[in-house]
């Protein structure tokens, strides 16, 4: 029993009153010897108590977090037996794992009552021992939010069953938002399509931020065609992260053209966000921009709009590598102008002007891809435009390794 268990328990058995109020709980994973929640006696009796306090109604909330990424429970058999059973699936509505793998997949597929879902950073599915078959006659928990972060292949575990020819671990037809960051484009593209479509009408939202690693760098997945949402007719919100100059995809806004296609005409989307990331680990101006395919993203707009209100924000990140000789440079190049040393800006100050100077050209390369790639939406009342962009700067590591190139090192780009 480790000494936060021990100090828990000491505290219900002073105050019992106490366990009636906790419906949420937070379970540390670090491996340590003395840390085996599915076989602590202690820890047991805590969940036991907090159990009968609520009248058996039991806990709501459960977040399974690893100190460390890839951390593997040492008692996941006796977790599910001791702990998962009696204490938690009948109960929670919400559960988060974090930073874990080889969770066995009973810890989702048995929660009947889950609405929430989040997976977080799980780098493996489950190993075959501990995969754990579903009680008799447990039925899949109808989730309704679902947020998946770096864990496409737990997702395709969920999805796949326990087996050959058997029913996925979660029941998508009630499904309402999808939040997604995923790793690849290979290993969950065919999991979300098969979550949308089997959401139906009832998808309200959808998140898809495709990035991680050093100062949140996209992971790219090309866009064309990579969601279907022509059974979708009951989606509110759509946000997509678009990533722009890489060789993969000349064109995004082309590629984002074919997801907004397949939008059903008759809908009730009444807001769009789309994020235009610049500059990351390309050389790329923002002038370019204007070279995009705005014309079709315009038409689809506003056919997906047919003068019912709705709210399009396009935001661009702009990642400028700006390094320090640059601003030497510019003190070198006043000096020779003047023939003297005058009084030389500070460094600060000198990144600062550079640094405004990139936001101008970003504001104006933006406002004329509304004024001259968006004039269908743009004179339209009922659309709502908003632009704003967001000069980035590269973390520590990026700049001691150089993981990002300027514009200024190739003006000609």
């Amino acid at each position: 029993m480790t000494r936060r268990v021990a100090t828990f328990l000491e505290i219900l058995k002073i105050s019992p009153w106490i366990a009636e109020h906790v419906q949420e709980l937070h379970l540390w994973v670090s491996n340590t010897e003395d840390e085996t929640y599915g076989e602590d006696l202690g820890f047991l009796r805590v969940m036991s108590l907090l159990t009968e306090a609520r009248s058996g109604s039991g806990l709501q909330r459960l977040t399974l977090r690893g100190a460390y990424y890839g951390l593997a429970f040492k008692d996941s058999l006796a977790l599910v037996e001791n702990l998962l059973r009696p204490y938690i699936s009948p109960f929670i509505t919400s559960l988060c794992i974090t930073r874990l793998k080889n969770i066995p997949i009973a810890f989702v597929a048995e929660c009947t009552h889950l609405e929430t879902l989040a997976l977080h950073d799980l780098s493996s599915t489950m190993d075959k021992e501990l995969s754990l078959s579903n009680p008799p006659n447990a039925r899949p928990p109808s989730v309704k939010t679902l947020e998946v972060i770096n864990s496409d292949q737990f997702l395709k575990a969920l999805l796949a069953g326990q087996g050959s020819g058997c029913a996925p671990c979660i029941d998508s037809s009630q499904l309402r938002r999808i939040t997604l960051t995923p790793t690849s484009r290979g290993d969950f593209q065919e999991s979300v399509q098969a979550l949308i479509s089997g959401a139906g009408d009832s998808l309200e939202e959808m998140k898809f931020t495709p990035k991680h690693g050093y100062c949140d760098d996209l992971v790219y997945v090309p866009l064309r065609n990579l969601f279907d949402f022509s059974n979708s007719a009951g989606l509110k919100n759509l946000t997509i992260d678009v990533k722009v100059g890489s060789p993969e995809e000349v064109d995004p806004i082309a590629g984002l053209v074919t997801i907004l296609k397949t939008i059903p005409t008759n809908n009730r989307v009444a807001r769009m966000k789309f994020r235009l990331y610049l500059g990351f680990h390309t050389v790329y101006h923002p002038d370019r921009c204007l070279e995009l395919n705005w014309r079709s993203f315009d038409l689809e707009i506003a056919r997906i709009s047919s003068g019912r209100p709705l709210r399009l924000q396009l935001e661009v990140w702009y990642q400028e590598f700006i390094r320090e000789e640059q601003t030497e440079e510019q003190t070198e190049d006043s000096e020779e102008e003047d023939g003297q040393a005058p009084a030389v800006p500070s460094s600060d100050e000198n990144l600062g002007a550079l640094r405004a100077e990139l936001e101008e050209r970003c504001d104006v390369a933006f406002q004329k891809v509304v004024q001259e790639g968006l004039s269908l939406i743009s004179g339209e009342p009922s659309v709502t435009i908003e632009v704003n962009s967001r000069i980035v700067e590269p973390c520590d590591y990026c700049r001691t390794y150089g993981v990002f190139p300027s514009p200024y090192d190739n003006d000609e780009v």
